[in-house]
């Protein structure tokens, strides 16, 4: 093992993401305490040319960070760097840096998710910034086209303590957290997979009993059938089966 030390400090810093540019060189966002119990954001390149690392702190005059909450970090694929964190007033904001200049905007205004404060900042396979957070409940966020589109994933689960989001090879999220149930009987770890509601059986011209179809689909997120066949589709039974006593679905 190879040691470097990043940067020192007075006082012990806190949360760190460590990302790697083209794969290879190391970026890491963190954030350590600064004046009037006010946060401090700073992200570390690493300068190959001379092993240095060059320290580039988010100006005062930008924005402030909340003290001691939870804070996000990743890159695109162009190298910008990304955080998500919580202003003094609790705003969910997300602030950018292309390499030159900070552009900072709210995601939420005033979410409050409780004590035990928890999200989970990635950027997805085409470059847009997305989120996993606790309010009511789990809810997912991707910003598209300058605005963020909201899916909500689950209401039967209290704020929790840690989240974490990837995207497998399709770009589509997964999200574990570790939470609590709503009726408070069980500490756990969740795992939730989205399902992107592919079509999964196509009819032909002439009536068919298929027997048992399986679907599966998470949330309010869609699972359609598609019949591209000439012949009405007759679904005579339906049923949901699901871990949540409150749970519904909606045929459209």
């Amino acid at each position: 093992w190879h040691i470097d030390v990043v940067n020192s400090f007075g006082i012990m810093p806190g949360y760190n993401k460590l990302r790697l540019k083209n794969g290879e060189t190391p970026i890491i966002g963190y954030h350590r305490l600064g004046d009037q119990n006010a946060d401090i954001l700073e992200i570390a390149y690493f300068i190959p040319a001379d092993s240095s690392w060059d320290i580039i702190t988010m100006p005062d005059s930008v924005d402030h960070i909340g003290y001691g909450h939870l804070v996000g970090f990743d890159i695109d694929s162009q190298n910008n760097a990304y955080f998500a964190y919580f202003n003094p007033a609790y705003d969910l904001k997300l602030a950018v840096f292309d390499s030159s200049s900070w552009n900072i905007e709210t995601i939420l205004d005033y979410p409050y998710f409780g004590a035990r404060a928890a999200f989970s900042l990635k950027i997805d396979n085409a470059d847009q910034p997305c989120l996993a957070t606790f309010q009511d409940g789990i809810y997912f966020y991707r910003k598209t086209n300058s605005q963020w589109d909201t899916s909500f994933v689950d209401d039967q689960i209290t704020p929790g303590w840690y989240c974490s989001l990837k995207f497998d090879s399709e770009n589509h999220p997964r999200i574990s957290v570790y939470a609590r149930t709503s009726s408070y009987s069980v500490d756990a770890l969740f795992y939730y997979r989205y399902w992107p509601g592919d079509p999964l059986m196509v009819l032909p011209d002439t009536t068919h009993s298929y027997g048992i179809i399986w679907v599966e689909s998470y949330s309010d997120w869609n699972c359609p059938i598609e019949n591209d066949g000439t012949a009405p589709l007759i679904i005579d039974e339906l049923e949901l089966t699901s871990p949540w006593t409150d749970s519904s679905f909606q045929v459209i």
